[in-house]
């Protein structure tokens, strides 16, 4: 399955991010840094992404997060829609 949108959530696109449909919210974490929740029905993986994760969404609609290697595995591996 392709990835159709790859978004890194790097704390200063919290604007972008708030904005895709499978956000519920924008939080801080337990050290006070940005956080983004996943609704649960818009995903079957991870439900919170940290600075320096990517927000993926699949041709299917489900979401997913990724760490940043793993998104990079996943881009470079040809599973990216927008090579």
């Amino acid at each position: 399955m392709r990835v159709t949108l790859d978004i890194s959530f790097d704390g200063r696109n919290i604007n972008d991010v708030y904005n895709l449909p499978c956000v519920m919210a924008v939080t801080k974490d337990a050290t006070g840094k940005p956080a983004v929740i996943l609704k649960k029905t818009h995903t079957k993986g991870r439900t919170i992404a940290r600075l320096g994760d990517h927000i993926c969404q699949y041709e299917s609609g489900l979401w997913q997060v990724y760490g940043s290697e793993a998104a990079d595995k996943i881009i470079k591996g040809g599973k990216y829609a927008h090579e």
